[in-house]
């Protein structure tokens, strides 16, 4: 980690902890990501002057990381062993035709790689530009409508991207259904379950864990006891597990639900002002617009993802400026069950915050894959069915070479793929296990016809 990476995560900590206590809802599942937020008010930072400025550098502090090509330590130097791992981070600015800003924020733009357009901002066309924007760069996680003022002046959006897999996975054989004790009572949640080696920190009425990905980066959890626990106290020990490297591992027994949060804040700005941004409705940026003041309109969306392959999750953050108004003898391992409303972190190898976020319910998805007994002396190396749904069958000739995959719905198909080796066979099954999972959801609406899907797969295998 260099000092400024070093740097860009003290100022994404500083921006969650002025942030965190209005980001939570008092219901449901929720996630926002410091920074991404952060990302964006360091651009602001650079097109702002007077009051904006001083309130910005009190916030974050001084130094910018805008230089800093890495801020957070998403990219990967090494080959890891997770060939799916994917990360962005960037940002750009759309100007009015009408602007007139000054020539050190264009070359600050310029010398740091920040997409620049000067565009006709009344036009749906540009608006549709932004979206695809950010649409690319959260990988079609994120397409918000946008919708721009008829007297905005510049359109400013940073957007951050993150997918990895846990460093030692969940086996989908070890998930299980059981009660996640929401608020609004019991509901069933897929648990996965496993034995992990986790840093372990005890706070007030709550205990935090951090479970490694497979970048380096991490998954932090706080579990309350009583609810007792508010989101302040959580990120205090997010905070610290995220600095606080040397913390020694210990054995944990985990279940965690499959689960996703996702928010939409259309009034950021205001919540801004609360953490001290006086001016953040009607900014100062001149250097910027070449227009003091400047009434200013933020959003900020996220989304994160979690399952047995690992997570996903991507956010955006986007202000508008505008001329008028705007729009030892190994211990016995703890027992972790996340099996009531708990708050989750993912820190980057850098320690810096990328997202963090409260469940209050896991997702309604109760498929879960067992594994059929196989004999270590046979050819078949993988046999799974969903009870009373479907089951998977893969088998190889002695060589190892071809595969025989087949693949039934109970009293209804069986069908025969064939697989030419290893790396296609898996690819094949997974997919096909795939397949049946929409099988069954699908099987729960009334309108669904079994005959039809059943020849879609078959002429697809």
């Amino acid at each position: 980690m260099n000092d400024k990476q070093k740097a860009a995560g003290a100022q994404a900590w500083r921006v969650a902890r002025a942030l965190q206590g209005a980001m939570v809802p008092a219901k449901g599942n929720s996630v926002w990501s410091p920074a991404c937020v952060t990302n964006l008010l360091s651009l602001v930072r650079e097109g702002s002057s007077g009051i904006t400025l001083q309130e910005l550098n009190q916030l974050m502090g001084a130094e910018s990381f805008l230089a800093e090509q890495d801020p957070f330590g998403l990219i990967l130097e090494h080959g890891w062993h997770y060939d799916g791992y994917d990360s962005s981070i960037a940002s750009a600015v759309w100007l009015s035709e009408a602007a007139n800003p000054e020539e050190g924020f264009l070359k600050t733009c310029d010398e740091n790689a920040i997409k620049i357009a000067i565009r006709d901002l009344t036009s749906v066309g540009t608006s549709q530009e932004i979206a695809a924007w950010i649409a690319e760069q959260t990988r079609g996680l994120l397409s918000p409508s946008v919708d721009l003022s008829p007297t905005a002046m510049a359109c400013l959006v940073s957007a951050l991207y993150l997918k990895d897999a846990w460093d030692d996975p969940f086996e989908d054989c070890d998930t299980e259904i059981d009660d996640f004790h929401s608020p609004n009572g019991d509901v069933k949640a897929a648990f996965m379950k496993g034995r992990r080696d986790c840093r372990v920190i005890e706070g007030n009425n709550c205990t935090a864990v951090s479970v490694m990905l497979s970048s380096g980066a991490e998954m932090c959890f706080v579990l309350p006891v009583d609810d007792k626990c508010d989101s302040m106290e959580a990120m205090r020990l997010f905070e610290a597990l995220g600095s606080e490297r040397p913390l020694v591992d210990e054995p944990v027994d985990l279940s965690i639900p499959r689960f996703e949060c996702e928010s939409n804040i259309d009034a950021f700005e205001s919540l801004l002002k609360a953490a001290g941004i006086s001016s953040a409705a009607s900014m100062e940026l001149l250097p910027m617009t070449g227009i003091n003041p400047t009434p200013t309109q933020m959003v900020h969306g996220a989304k994160l993802k979690v399952n047995e392959a690992g997570m996903e999750a991507g956010a955006y953050t986007m202000m508008i400026a505008c001329m008028g108004l705007p729009p030892e003898d190994p211990p016995e391992p703890r027992k972790i069950v996340l099996d009531r409303p708990f708050y989750v972190a993912v820190l980057s190898q850098t320690g810096a915050p990328l997202f963090i976020g409260s469940v209050e319910e896991p997702l309604n998805d109760t498929i879960v894959w067992r594994d059929i007994y196989v004999d270590d002396e046979s050819l078949v190396w993988r046999d799974e069915e969903i009870e009373g749904w479907c089951r998977v069958t893969v088998e190889a000739d002695e060589d190892f070479e071809n595969h025989e995959i087949t693949c039934g719905i109970y009293g209804s198909m069986v069908h025969t793929v064939f697989a030419s080796s290893y790396d296609e066979a898996k690819k094949a099954y997974d997919s096909i296990k795939r397949d049946f999972e929409e099988f069954v959801r699908l099987s729960e609406q009334d309108d669904f016809d079994t005959g039809q899907w059943i020849d879609g797969f078959v002429s697809k295998w």
